[in-house]
């Protein structure tokens, strides 16, 4: 039986990658994308954009950026209905 774009889709980095699939998944991701041009194309696309990774430097995280977080968060208004919803009971 033949998946659908969307279930290849989901699964299409993690088969690019190597990574643990079961053999089923692989080998139903690899029939999809024998029969479809679109997910084809997003392979293409997907090995591109995976093969862009480690070639970044990460960029330093200034040491008050916590802090400044947190002042922010501190000086920002809550708006009466967001706390009625974060506190609202839950019925289970």
């Amino acid at each position: 039986m033949q998946i659908k774009c969307k279930k290849a889709v989901k699964y299409l980095a993690p088969y690019i990658d190597n990574e643990v699939l079961k053999l089923r998944q692989r080998r139903k991701i690899k029939e999809h994308l024998e029969i479809c041009l679109h997910c084809q194309e997003l392979e293409k696309d997907f090995k591109k954009i995976l093969g862009l990774r480690g070639k970044f430097k990460p960029m330093p995280i200034p040491a008050d950026l916590l802090e400044k977080i947190k002042e922010k968060i501190r000086n920002t208004p809550v708006s009466e209905s967001f706390l009625k919803r974060l506190f609202k009971k839950s019925i289970v």
